[in-house]
Formats: C-alpha cells, sequence, structure tokens
C-alpha cells in the first residue's frame, strides 16, 4: 500500500534536521525515486549530497527510513543571482533590452556596486499591495534586489541591470520596499515609477493567479540568461541549502519546490542570472504563478524555488492578474 504525502511529510520532518548534520547533506525532498538515472513512479524521500561518494556506515544514507524507501541525489544549490566585477560572462539567450512597460522575465539590478560588485537578476512579477493604493511593485529575490545587505532597503533599482547596460540615473525604476530572507521564502519587492507595469510574463502572455506546485506538474520560467526554458516539479516539501556567498554565507530553506529541466524541450532549466524568475504552470490555456527560483546547481540540471503563496504572504501582495 502506497503512502500519502502527508504520511511522507511527517516521516521526513522527523529524520531530516538529523539527516541535514551529516557531512555533505545538502537537501531533504519528497519525490520520485531515480534508478540507473531513469525516474520511476515510486514516491520517496530524498537526500541531496554535494557529491556522491563512499562514506562509512555511521554516515551513510539508509535505505529506509520507517519503512519509507530512500534515494540519494547529487546536487549542490547555489543562488542563481550574477554578481560580478567587471567582466559579464556570455549568456546565449540573455535579455539585455531596456522595457518601457515592466512585465516578467527581464533583467534588473541594484543601481550601484555594492561591495565592489555589480549583481543583477530576473523581474519575476508584477505584484499588488494587499492594502490601499493597492500600488503594483516588481517582484524578485531578495539576494537580487538587496544584494545581499539588509542594509540596502530603499535601494533603487535598475531595467536592465548595469552590466546589461542600464544607466545610473537614466534606467532607475523605483527602490527596495519590503523584504523578506525567512525560513522558506527569499524575496522583495521594489517600487515602480517612470514607466508602466503589466501583469504579464515575456514570452508567456497574461497572468491569470496563483496555484499550488503539485508533483509532476509541467512548469516554464522566463529568466534573464536562459530565456524561456520548461520544467518538471521534481519534488516537494524540500528543505535545501543554499550557497550564497558573502556577505549572507549559507542558509537552509524549507518547504521549497525542486525541479528539473523537462529534457525533451531543453538540456537545462536555468542559469546564472535567473534568480527572481516566476514559475508558472499552464491552465486551460490559461498561466499561473507557482513559484519563485531560488537556487539551482552549477549544471543548471537541479533547482529551487519559493511556492509563490509563501512569497505572498510574507511581503504582503498578491500576484498582478490582467483580469
Amino acid at each position: 500500500m502506497k503512502n500519502s504525502l502527508e504520511e511522507l511529510k511527517k516521516i521526513k520532518a522527523s529524520i531530516e534536521a538529523e539527516l541535514l548534520k551529516r557531512p555533505g547533506v545538502t537537501g531533504v525532498d519528497i519525490g520520485p525515486k531515480y534508478v540507473n538515472g531513469e525516474k520511476t513512479d515510486e514516491v520517496v524521500i530524498r537526500v541531496y549530497v554535494a557529491q556522491k561518494k563512499g562514506v562509512s556506515k555511521y554516515e551513510a544514507i539508509p535505505r529506509e527510513i520507517q519503512g519509507i524507501k530512500t534515494d540519494v541525489i547529487e546536487a549542490k544549490f547555489e543562488s542563481s543571482v550574477l554578481e560580478v566585477t567587471s567582466q559579464l560572462p556570455q549568456f546565449g539567450k540573455a535579455d539585455l533590452n531596456s522595457y518601457s512597460t515592466l512585465v516578467g522575465g527581464i533583467s534588473i539590478g541594484p543601481s550601484r556596486m555594492i561591495n565592489r560588485r555589480f549583481y543583477f537578476g530576473t523581474l519575476g512579477a508584477i505584484v499588488e499591495d494587499n492594502n490601499p493604493p493597492y500600488n503594483l511593485y516588481a517582484l524578485s529575490n531578495f539576494h537580487v534586489l538587496c544584494a545581499g545587505n539588509t542594509s540596502t532597503l530603499k535601494n533603487e533599482i535598475v531595467q536592465p541591470s548595469l552590466l546589461d547596460g542600464g544607466q545610473y540615473p537614466e534606467d532607475i525604476f523605483g527602490a527596495v520596499l519590503r523584504s523578506s530572507l525567512g525560513e522558506n521564502v527569499d524575496c522583495a519587492i521594489a517600487s515602480i515609477r517612470n514607466r508602466s507595469a503589466a501583469a504579464a510574463i515575456k514570452n508567456m502572455g497574461n497572468v491569470n493567479g496563483t496555484r499550488i506546485a503539485t508533483l509532476h506538474m509541467p512548469v516554464r520560467k522566463q529568466g534573464r540568461s536562459s530565456g524561456l526554458t520548461y520544467g518538471i516539479v521534481d519534488g516537494i516539501n524540500a528543505t535545501v541549502k543554499i550557497s550564497y556567498g558573502d556577505p549572507i554565507g549559507d542558509r537552509i530553506l524549507t518547504d521549497q519546490i525542486a525541479i528539473v529541466p523537462d529534457t525533451s524541450k531543453n538540456a537545462t532549466w536555468s542559469e546564472a542570472g535567473d534568480s527572481g524568475a516566476a514559475i508558472v504552470a499552464s491552465e486551460n490555456g490559461r498561466i499561473y504563478v507557482v513559484g519563485l527560483h531560488v537556487s539551482g546547481n552549477s549544471q543548471g540540471t537541479r533547482a529551487t524555488a519559493n511556492p509563490i503563496r509563501a512569497v505572498e504572504a510574507a511581503l504582503n501582495v498578491t500576484v498582478a492578474t490582467s483580469g
């Protein structure tokens, strides 16, 4: 008899703290078991490790936990912001354009160097304040808009980013208003002035609301660096260690969404610079936001995202819709 997802979540919660203390463990989630690299229909508790290698029997991941099978997946997660000191890496699908109307999927970043670095990422979606006068804001990650520095609230933001051709002060469109780097979110919003905004995402169309990500759900995202890519929700209820670099360091985020590329359409899912991109699912021809891209492995084949409703709650906003 198959265990329900709720039962799997309870068992995972009872053991994950101990698993995360083991050397090399980078995360724990619930998802399909892989055998010889092939996905199976069996849903198990999965443990991510930075590198698969021989370990002592005391450090080895048990084959079963409370009667539930396990799987071990090699992945180390790093924030997908792009930070450089001078020379811009090359990305084949990078969008360097300036937009008079702000939409999801385009380049943004702080209007100045921070810690001698340029930072930039992706504007995920347009959101609406839950309080009057219900202003529209630009949504991205904390580590994109605040560049890891908690003292930079009201930091001014440009579109496109400085290294994508943005100019200071001509391309400033707003400033950071609220941010949260908490238990399960990495998010921030910036005000919008001197430009219009639309409840849409580049190459996808108008946004119609939000949904909860579910296992095996097909998803898409439009990132500043990798453009439009297709993926699959491969894990849920993920607890992951994310390496942010200085000054944030390593953080553990809980209840995340794990995503892999749909390899029938693209070999990779994300690249550096895609941080903040909205994760979108389709339903009856309409698009709905399910998550906010945060981190990925260096190969671009595994990634994590905040659940969008946790983001909305943390920032007291609602994803804007076209209706």
